[in-house]
């Protein structure tokens, strides 16, 4: 199994590409946080990222997961009004197809978001009333639960061969993601994903917070927000690089293949955004969210270094910028999704917890067939300089060599399979064997 890079978009805030016959707020103008303020519309559209796939195929991903596009009131669309019509501030069911099929032309998928736990209080279907529960999502007054044990809406939604999935389904967006998962619990899910197995081959991933293994039981996959909050407790100081290792290190193991289908994410719409979570640790974090197993899924704008805190200031409009060379963000986010894809050993190899004579330090092996590429990720979180010595388990780590870090010049001795690393504070680095093919080299006959 095999990881991906995504990229997740904010519709109405990535690019507005001639959207007419409504008042669109400016694109300069800062987003404002006030009462009605979901209300607010910049326009983006889905002619706006068909223009942009250029965009994102300079940037190497491989899927994109857009936010929902149903008809609805508000700018994030999670309170649907019609689950069978596509918003027409966001564009038109042709505009989402054609959308799809220039993606697959460039080898990127499409990843559809829907709320199948709430809509909105003017829904379509309230004149039923048994398709609610009389209760709001989280106490937000415009968005109803739904009554998933209804029957009749099961029907509507995912059961009959007319109802919601289904009609999708059919029309080629086999891929989706289900927000709010946790809410709908083990057994809907198990059953929804059931149902839409009988269409065709699909993949469902769910917005999960907790530890993904029985979910990963139902559903193909979840975005791992479990692996986000070891990564903030590990740069707040709260654990060490020992447990955080110990617990990615277990979760992958019982996840087995669905940790790479999960997405390793930082930020998203509903949280503030990397560096302001982070601050000028955010490197490592990012470094750790692509070398966990998983497929990291990257919030649109965190590539150009976009800051923000929460809603609404983590959904500002996109900054396009005509020359992103001297950009350290963008130049560090291409450099490390180059590293993710070429390298097996991160994209598709197991971890390995390696044992260090810090706790402090993070350190694990992300194996291959071949030494060449195994990666070793070391980190030091902290402001200190550490002296460790990391043992390995790996017969192919050969004396006589080092191992290089692929983003800086860092290099650490190896003597009988033991890793000698000083490491410096605030770092964070991706290592492969380094080869002397000029002179001697002790692994001219390990593959």
């Amino acid at each position: 199994m095999k990881g991906k890079v995504g990229y997740e978009i904010f519709v109405d805030r990535f690019y507005n590409f001639n959207n007419k016959g409504y008042t669109f707020i400016p694109w300069n103008i800062p987003v404002k946080a006030y009462d009605k303020q979901e209300y607010d519309f910049y326009g983006g559209n889905l002619k706006g990222i068909s223009k942009k796939i250029e965009y994102l195929k300079k940037l190497s991903v491989d899927f994109i997961y857009i936010t929902p596009v149903f008809k609805a009131n508000t700018n994030h669309r999670y309170d649907t009004l019609d689950f069978f019509g596509i918003d027409e501030k966001a564009g038109t069911e042709n505009d989402l197809l054609e959308l799809k099929s220039l993606l697959k032309e460039n080898s990127i998928e499409l990843y559809m978001d829907i709320a199948l736990n709430h809509t909105s209080r003017f829904n379509s279907m309230k004149e039923n009333i048994d398709f609610y529960t009389g209760k709001n999502w989280a106490n937000v007054e415009n968005l109803p639960e739904l009554n998933l044990e209804s029957a009749e809406l099961k029907n509507y939604l995912f059961r009959e061969d007319s109802s919601v999935m289904k009609s999708y389904l059919r029309k080629g967006l086999t891929n989706w993601r289900f927000d709010c998962a946790y809410d709908l619990g083990y057994e809907i899910l198990k059953e929804i994903k059931h149902n839409m197995d009988k269409v065709c081959e699909n993949e469902v991933i769910g917005e999960v917070w907790s530890y993904p293994l029985e979910w990963c039981k139902v559903i193909d996959g979840v975005m791992n927000y479990y692996f986000q909050q070891l990564i903030k407790m590990l740069l707040y100081g709260k654990i060490d690089g020992t447990t955080f290792t110990a617990a990615v290190a277990k979760t992958s193991e019982e996840c087995g293949d669905k940790i790479f289908k999960s997405w390793n994410i930082l930020s998203t719409h509903d949280t503030p955004r990397i560096k302001n979570i982070f601050g000028d640790l955010w490197k490592i974090a990012v470094m750790l969210q692509f070398t966990v197993p998983g497929s990291p899924l990257v919030y649109y704008g965190e590539e150009i270094g976009m800051q923000g805190e929460g809603d609404p200031y983590c959904r500002q409009p996109m900054l396009w910028q005509e020359d992103l060379q001297g950009n350290e963000a963008y130049c560090f986010y291409l450099k490390l999704i180059d590293e993710y894809k070429k390298a097996k050993g991160i994209n598709s190899g197991r971890i390995k917890q390696l044992f260090s004579s810090d706790s402090e330090v993070v350190c694990f092996e992300r194996t291959s067939d071949e030494i060449r590429d195994t990666r070793f990720v070391i980190a030091n979180p902290t402001n200190k300089m550490i002296s460790a010595c990391i043992i390995t388990e790996n017969s192919s780590l050969m004396n006589y060599s080092k191992i290089k870090d692929v983003f800086s010049e860092t290099e650490f001795e190896i003597f009988s399979s033991c890793i000698d690393a000083v490491i410096p504070p605030k770092f964070a680095g991706v290592f492969k064997i380094k080869e002397e093919r000029s002179s001697y080299n002790p692994y001219k006959r390990i593959t």
